[in-house]
């Protein structure tokens, strides 16, 4: 009997349903987070289905592995490798809009009522005005990305009254959730014209610095930037500059280039720029109802693929995700 092997937490608690699907086509397989190369290796023979994150060099030699499911949203260490050639990827988009959407506009409140100044004011047991804040009442947000975490952003921005453009790859007929929607052509204008610039995309060759220095010039000088998506959005050199010029009401990354960031970065110095380390889409070990997602994911997948159904967020080098 083929194996499906599974790297998830929480196994025991979706272990019934994921028997019901497999009604003994596959021999259910558990393996650790930490798993070693050697010890993947010792099961892959056997092995038709992982769900799991592993490296994409240690499926090499697989020869009857036909689909893995990851449980990121991100797929860069498969993209341009030929394993894309000779199995299914698919991966957990849809799982983390929600956690994501929540970070993001916890950062921009942070940001735009000075928080940080305050909790530094804590510290020292100070009571002291850090002057006039950001209203997010009636201000205009850009989101770089319309996939599942830019329209949970929009949705949340609504409830602030705030107006919100979707920018994204292909025309819609439909913005909803957003109130306009954009394409390449228009990113220019919208940008001089946003008070908040979201990014919610994908690492692609076209998003790769799409916040460069020319854009980033073209922003106003009050502008807040709040980036979840992936660090490579913007080029942090120009960023830096443009800081230095004392430019951008705000700046928060969750996301940077590189990751981790150097301790000895020049970001880390502004106190206007609010930095955590990749954990707004965090899903196992942070937040159970992610974990939830990324299981119904898998197991929807699991039985459209059982059925020789087309299987969701399925990964393409020509897309590059």
């Amino acid at each position: 009997m083929k194996k499906l092997l599974v790297q998830y937490p929480r196994l025991e608690e979706n272990y019934s349903r994921l028997a019901q699907l497999c009604r003994g086509r596959y021999d259910i397989v558990p393996i650790d987070r930490r798993i070693t190369e050697e010890e993947l290796t010792g099961l892959l023979p056997e092995a038709e289905i992982l769900f799991g994150d592993v490296k994409p060099a240690w499926l090499a030699d697989a020869p009857d592995l036909k689909w893995v499911q990851i449980s990121w949203a991100g797929v860069r260490p498969y993209i341009g490798t030929d394993l894309l050639d000779k199995l299914i990827l698919t991966n957990a988009a849809g799982a983390f809009g929600v956690t994501i959407a929540e970070h993001a506009v916890g950062m921009l409140l942070t940001l735009a009522r000075k928080f940080r100044q305050y909790y530094a004011n804590m510290a020292e047991g100070l009571w002291k005005d850090a002057g006039s804040e950001w209203p997010l009442e009636g201000r205009r947000a850009l989101i770089l990305g319309a996939g599942d975490i830019g329209k949970a952003i929009a949705k949340r921005l609504r409830g602030f009254d705030m107006e919100t453009v979707g920018f994204g790859k292909n025309p819609r007929k439909d913005p909803a959730p957003f109130d306009r929607f954009i394409t390449l052509d228009a990113l220019e204008e919208e940008l001089a014209g946003a008070d908040a610039v979201f990014g919610a995309l994908p690492e692609t060759p076209e998003t790769l610095h799409l916040l460069n220095a020319v854009r980033l010039a073209m922003m106003k000088d009050d502008a807040i930037i709040v980036n979840c998506g992936r660090g490579s959005l913007i080029d942090p050199e120009a960023l830096v500059s443009e800081l230095n010029k004392g430019r951008f009401f705000g700046v928060g990354l969750d996301v940077t280039e590189p990751e981790p960031l150097p301790a000895d970065h020049p970001l880390w110095k502004f106190g206007r720029v609010l930095i955590t380390p990749h954990v707004a889409g965090i899903g196992f070990g942070h937040l159970p109802k992610t974990t939830d997602r990324i299981w119904e994911i898998a197991l929807d997948n699991l039985e459209r693929y059982i059925a020789g159904e087309s299987l969701k967020n399925v990964i393409t080098n020509e897309k590059g995700y």
